[in-house]
């Protein structure tokens, strides 16, 4: 659950970082990943595009059986997951 929580902090920073490109570019498109990490790698499902983003959180190493699954992020706040787990958010 920790190394899930560091994701999610990971893919709120992205959000605010991606909001801070959008007020200075008024496009999401120059907006940069989240390093990988040993737990997750960071991707986009879609976008960036100038009004849109999915940010994803794919476990990798010893967490890629986090009942979880693939965490998700939208510019719109949406937050879903893949797993067979609630309360992933």
């Amino acid at each position: 659950k920790g190394r899930r929580a560091d994701a999610q902090a990971d893919l709120i920073e992205f959000a605010n970082q991606a909001e801070r490109v959008f007020t200075q570019t008024n496009s999401y498109a120059g907006t940069a990943l989240p390093a990988d990490t040993t737990f997750y790698a960071y991707s986009f499902a879609a976008g960036p595009s100038a009004t849109a983003y999915t940010v994803v959180a794919t476990p990798a190493g010893t967490q890629s059986s986090d009942k979880c699954g693939t965490m998700n992020l939208t510019q719109a706040g949406v937050r879903t997951h893949t797993g067979t787990e609630t309360g992933c958010w």
